[in-house]
């Protein structure tokens, strides 16, 4: 018998992975800042803010292991590969254009003292 859930519900599958990937805010955060610019570091750094240089450090390591950001060949900075823009241009992009029209709209509840989160339904 065969499912017919897509792939990305599959937790073994590479489609699961990938947006495992890309579900990270630091990989949205610096896919954005790159842009269509190549940047040093410190510049990555300072456009992204909020994020430990750990974060940054590992996050820049992990978009270059998969082919979405390469290191300039001086080792003098980053830039997003063809596939990195893809990625830029039809996922982040939108989604932080989607981000910014809706930001007033949608609202964490405020930090609940005892209990909260989700619980599964009752049967």
């Amino acid at each position: 018998m065969t499912s017919d859930r897509p792939d990305v519900l599959d937790p073994s599958g590479a489609p699961r992975r990938v947006v495992d990937l890309l579900a990270d805010t630091a990989t949205v955060l610096v896919v954005s800042a790159l842009g269509d610019r190549r940047l040093r570091y410190g510049d990555i750094e300072q456009r992204v803010g909020g994020i430990s240089q750990q974060a940054l450090t590992g996050t820049l390591r992990t978009l270059a292991r998969h082919r979405l950001v390469e290191v300039l060949p001086d080792g003098d900075g980053y830039q997003l590969t063809a596939l990195g823009r893809s990625l830029l241009d039809d996922v982040v992009g939108p989604l932080s254009a989607w981000a910014q029209a809706h930001a007033d709209e949608v609202r964490a509840p405020a930090p609940r003292s005892s209990g909260g989160g989700c619980a599964p339904p009752r049967r």
